[in-house]
């Protein structure tokens, strides 16, 4: 069943206050005239209650925007509407036909019933041209928009029955106005918020971000803005390059850096530089190349030179290795190599492994004597195509991205909050003064949720950003 949503309940106050407008105006009306002549003269609540309605907008500059067409709308269809039915009556001296006959029937018209019927004739032929004319001039006027609405005022104005059509049609822009008032100020009103602007909240996103899921995709997108728009810093924390997470964050703007790569460095996505990087040194490094390159085996190597990514590769050992290459040829923020790496400190190293190989590699790596210099992480191989379950990453950091020495190179006044949603992410949890995990078997957390999805998530985070008391 269908929640009430914030947008239903704005639209329903909206659409009271013009109602309540009209009892208001309805009592002065009675208590200076002793009647309701002038409340109903030049005020109709039905117009702006749907001025209202249409004009209440999931945000802000929506419902500006359908507020000006509306607006544009009614004055152009209005004001012409009476300018015809003002030149009618002058130039031939009778009344508008529309006004003499009303919804029943009953006609206000002293000539025969032939020549009233006639009568309609050049007053429907205006209506044809007029019509046609208010059209051309939104669209002169750059107003595609508000064409709709400009012929349905124009002839609201000019064929309504039993009504004097100068009145009506001001009484119609009018209220149309009034409603739209109604609407931007419902809709702009906010009740005041707390915001905890000061905490830093890390947000691991790879356990709910796929980039096939673009109805996931679009909802994360969306909250990271909101969040950004109410000045919260809001930290990724993601094995993804921004090679790969970038594209995927389409128009987010974030007020923190992204923390990328396990944690090894620290992105600035709005002015793409890189903060902070945690290498393995040299000589760790070329111990383990060696090693894998006396077996034949070919890593893949990630430095960062002049905030760019550089990965290095001399040749594919398997056909998922081809894949990763032809992926990342001609990526943006990152530029592949298809030659040896220099053997200077690194910033991470890959190798791509088939599922019944990955005990030979972890005991390979484990001879190699420096398991105390080193953090391994595995994770499933993906690619644009999607996730090949035969084949998995093996990741080689520095010992030191469990220390998450990155986060000291934030801009943080508050606390630090993290939300660990992938098991290669527990180590944020000693990194962070409050964590709260969607996996119950990560220790150090002080809160674990019951569901590891999107919405879920960043509901949980928007909460505690707006939340006065924190747990």
């Amino acid at each position: 069943m269908p929640r009430i949503g914030l947008r239903n309940i704005k639209t329903a106050i909206a659409v009271f206050l013009c109602l309540a407008l009209f009892i208001v105006l309805m009592g002065i009306d009675y208590l200076i005239n002793k009647s309701f002549v002038q409340a109903t003269k030049w005020y109709t609540p039905f117009f702006a209650a749907i001025a209202a309605a249409y004009s209440v907008a999931p945000n802000k500059e929506t419902s500006l925007k359908q507020a000006k067409v509306r607006i544009i709308a009614s004055i152009i269809g209005g004001l012409f509407g009476i300018a015809i039915v003002i030149i009618y009556t002058k130039l031939f001296n009778q009344s508008w036909p529309f006004s003499q006959i009303n919804a029943f029937g009953k006609v206000d018209y002293n000539g025969s019933n032939e020549s009233f019927i006639l009568s309609f004739i050049v007053p429907s032929i205006l209506v044809l041209l007029s019509s046609v004319f208010v059209v051309y001039i939104c669209l002169l006027t750059k107003q595609k928009n508000a064409a709709f609405v400009s012929v349905l005022t124009l002839t609201a104005v000019m064929c309504s029955l039993g009504t004097d059509p100068i009145i009506y049609g001001f009484n119609r822009i009018l209220s149309t106005i009034i409603g739209v008032l109604f609407a931007l100020a419902v809709n702009l009103f906010h009740i005041p918020h707390h915001k905890n602007v000061n905490d830093l909240y890390v947000v691991g996103i790879d356990g709910i971000y796929s980039t096939d899921d673009k109805k996931v995709e679009g909802y994360i997108n969306y909250t990271l803005n909101n969040l950004a728009y109410y000045k919260a810093k809001v930290c990724l924390f993601t094995t993804k390059t921004p090679t790969t997470l970038i594209p995927v964050l389409n128009n987010v703007k974030l007020n923190a850096p992204i923390l990328c790569m396990s944690g090894a460095a620290l992105y600035d996505t709005n002015n793409k530089k890189y903060l902070y990087e945690e290498k393995i040194k040299a000589e760790v490094a070329n111990k383990i190349r060696y090693s894998l390159e006396e077996k034949g085996i070919t890593p893949i190597v990630n430095l960062i030179d002049e905030n760019v990514l550089y990965t290095y590769c001399e040749c594919a050992n398997n056909e998922m290795m081809k894949v990763y290459f032809d992926e990342r040829r001609n990526s943006a923020y990152s530029c592949f190599v298809p030659h040896k790496a220099p053997y200077d400190d690194i910033l991470y190293m890959v190798l791509i492994v088939k599922n019944d190989k990955v005990d030979n590699f972890l005991t390979m790596i484990k001879e190699i004597g420096v398991d105390d210099q080193i953090k391994i992480l595995m994770y499933d191989f993906y690619s644009l195509d999607g996730v090949y379950n035969d084949y998995k990453f093996i990741k080689i950091y520095s010992k030191k991205i469990i220390e998450l020495n990155a986060l000291d190179y934030i801009d943080n006044e508050g606390k630090k909050i993290g939300i660990i949603t992938d098991d290669n992410a527990s180590y944020l949890a000693s990194n962070v003064d409050y964590c709260i995990t969607a996996k119950s078997n990560v220790d150090d957390c002080n809160q674990v949720i019951e569901k590891n999805n999107a919405e879920f998530v960043f509901r949980k985070l928007k909460h505690l950003f707006f939340k006065r008391n924190k747990e």
